[in-house]
């Protein structure tokens, strides 16, 4: 037998129910790295023996499974429900920081926004002067010549084109 499928037949003999991963998610807060750690602890003392599962196998089951991913969701929702608590709380303790934060979010209607702005000048403040390129008639052909006037004209007569 070789190494790699030693391996498998590893990971395959301890098999991890849908009710274990629904626990460790919601003893992790709904952190997917944290419910790999949880429940590798925990199936490790049930076996006796070492047991890993990855972050990235329990994410393959809670996307094949809609009800994980709603548990998963959930989690995430009450978490943004218990940051929006802290931030009010701190904002009602007069943090600055809190303030303007949740103002940058939340205020924007109210014109609680940062722009930016920028100018351009030319020398000495003054406006910018724009000149056409110096281009060498001399240098071309009768034909290029030719072309390069079509190409004008058509250019000047249709110049949103």
């Amino acid at each position: 037998m070789t190494a790699l499928a030693t391996k498998k037949k590893r990971r395959t003999s301890a098999k991890i129910s849908k009710q274990e991963i629904e626990q460790a998610i919601k003893a992790s807060g709904g952190i997917i790295s944290a419910a790999a750690v949880i429940l590798s602890k925990a199936k490790s003392e049930a076996l006796g023996k070492p047991f890993s599962i990855s972050r990235q196998a329990i994410s393959d089951r809670v996307k094949k499974d809609p009800e994980l991913a709603e548990l998963l969701d959930h989690c995430n929702e009450s978490n943004l429900d218990l940051a929006e608590l802290e931030l009010i709380r701190q904002i009602r303790e007069g943090n600055l920081t809190a303030i303007i934060f949740y103002l940058k979010c939340k205020g924007k209607n109210r014109g609680y926004i940062e722009k930016s702005r920028t100018e351009l000048t030319g020398g000495d403040g003054g406006p910018v002067a724009l000149e056409p390129p110096k281009v060498n008639l001399g240098a071309l052909t009768d034909e290029e010549l030719e072309t390069y006037a079509a190409l004008s004209a058509k250019a000047r007569d249709n110049p949103s084109a």
